[in-house]
């Protein structure tokens, strides 16, 4: 495997690390730059995709309905971004 994880060039825990730096810091950065709505949806993208959608994989075709999701929701960020409401 060619992945840093999967062939051990990397720890589990340090990839823990950088996804929750990064993550956070993603979070923090729409958060700041946009608004709360927007930042809340992009905490739940990557909730689903880490939390959902990588777990099924293995388990269930079921994953891509998940994946259908946080595909999705990108453009909807964009949309509360701008000023736009979910509702």
């Amino acid at each position: 495997a060619k992945r840093p994880l999967p062939s051990g060039r990397i720890s589990p825990a340090h990839a823990l690390a950088f996804a929750t730096t990064t993550g956070g810091a993603g979070v923090g950065t729409l958060l700041a730059l946009t608004n709360p709505t927007t930042a809340a949806l992009g905490a739940a993208t990557i909730g689903l995709y880490a939390g959902v959608y990588t777990p099924l994989k293995p388990v269930t075709h079921y994953n891509t309905w998940v994946g259908a999701v946080v595909g999705a929701v990108p453009p909807l960020m964009g949309w509360t971004a701008a000023g736009g409401e979910l509702l």
